[in-house]
């Protein structure tokens, strides 16, 4: 690259031609709306214990029933949120931390298969695309599943268990239940088995919590398996999910699993921070644009204190708004695995949600499915993107006001240009 394209954002636009071409990346998106995706992730069930004279046993608590999701999503169009994808995680097989997605029981505590068909019903006459979640390589519910023979081996010939992170310690917390790496051998029979009963339920389509981010190696004698191995497995168990005509959202987006998706979440809004660090670009989203919709991580579920720079950091990436709610409230989640979901209420949120949505479709519906055609940095906490349709976005994330071609951008604030 030469002259004005010797700069990361040709670099990007360069890779991505080349994945075009290659057919590493499709267009994908379905254009249903003017607007852009609102993504919402609402939890369904989640494993608990509870006691029985004394007696322990897991049950699921419901978070969000079918009809609580019915209520939210109607609040929701209320206040004009249009174009909405809903990640629905935790409606069958045990909640969240579901069993072996081989076959498929609808929570009853949700409303059972009666009250999902319903709400799916409802969603469609709304226009409303629902992604029900599912992990395929991570089980963390053992109903079903034999970890001795069905899950990947470690070096020491020993099942893959991995259990949750202690925060306050920063170790293994050996004292809770682990899941379990789902040996890549079994992943296609096994991805055969949900498809098979998947299907029936006729929805728009699937959200892969796992299957597009993680890649497991195992080492079990005589029959290892090793990530490069592992990753040819998951791209044929993708395919075989895409090949049945069903949108794709998925976690995180590696390479590999591009070709099939038509949704990319948690997209990263930033860089580790680690000192060898100077700046955070926009290489991925511009690499996705135009191809691939994404979003960030939910917002109530982020480290940003002010929704101002949220706000500005969307529209500086061009990408979409994400939230992650419940209908009950937060305390549900108390004496629980989950009790990261610390702020999840979605009455808590509603509001500015709506307020958060508005003003950034205000502007990147000008650029929807537009490509990023240059990004660069004006000045300290000052950065312009420009898309392929002419219209610029610049954001001022400084305290101070900046002047760019006669036009004064306000501290923490943004101008919409070329429209």
């Amino acid at each position: 690259l030469e002259g004005e394209d010797a700069n990361y954002t040709a670099m990007a636009r360069y890779y991505q031609n080349y994945l075009v071409k290659t057919d590493q990346l499709r267009n994908n998106r379905s254009p249903i709306s003017e607007d852009i995706p609102f993504y919402l992730q609402l939890i369904g069930g989640i494993n608990k214990q509870q006691h029985f004279a004394g007696i322990p046993y897991q049950s699921v608590e419901p978070l969000t029933t079918f009809e609580q999701a019915e209520t939210v999503v109607d609040q929701l169009l209320k206040k004009d949120i249009s174009n909405i994808k809903l990640n629905y995680l935790g409606w069958f097989n045990q909640g969240v931390n579901h069993s072996l997605p081989t076959n498929i029981k609808v929570e009853k505590s949700l409303g059972g298969e009666k009250g999902f068909k319903q709400f799916m019903a409802y969603t469609e006459s709304k226009g409303i695309s629902v992604f029900p979640e599912t992990a395929m390589l991570q089980v963390h519910n053992e109903r079903k599943f034999k970890p001795k023979s069905e899950a990947s081996r470690k070096l020491t010939n020993i099942p893959a268990a991995v259990y949750p992170i202690n925060s306050a310690l920063g170790t293994l917390d050996n004292e809770k239940k682990p899941s379990y790496a789902l040996s890549p051998r079994l992943v296609e029979e096994s991805t055969a088995d949900f498809i098979d009963a998947y299907l029936p339920y006729e929805t728009t389509g699937v959200a892969l919590r796992d299957l597009a981010d993680l890649l497991s190696s195992d080492f079990r004698r005589n029959e290892q398996i090793d990530r490069t191995e592992s990753e040819t497995i998951s791209t044929d168990a993708l395919a075989m999910i895409y090949d049945q005509g069903i949108a794709v959202m998925a976690n995180g987006g590696n390479l590999y699993a591009l070709p099939y998706l038509t949704d990319v979440m948690n997209v990263p809004l930033g860089t580790t921070d680690f000192k060898i660090v100077d700046e955070a670009v926009p290489f991925y989203q511009t690499v996705l644009r135009g191809y691939v919709d994404y979003a960030s991580r939910p917002f109530n579920m982020s480290t940003y204190l002010d929704y101002k720079d949220y706000i500005l950091k969307t529209l500086e990436y061009g990408s979409n708004i994400s939230f992650q709610w419940i209908y009950e409230s937060n305390d549900k989640l108390k004496n629980t695995n989950f009790n990261h979901f610390y702020s999840v209420n979605y009455e808590q949120w509603l509001e500015q949600a709506a307020d958060i949505y508005q003003e950034v479709n205000e502007t990147l519906k000008k650029v929807k499915d537009e490509p990023i055609e240059r990004h660069e940095k004006l000045a300290d906490d000052v950065y312009r993107t420009e898309y392929e349709n002419g219209i610029s976005v610049i954001v001022n994330y400084s305290l101070e006001d900046f002047i760019h071609d006669g036009v004064t951008i306000a501290p923490q604030g943004y101008s919409v240009g070329g429209d």
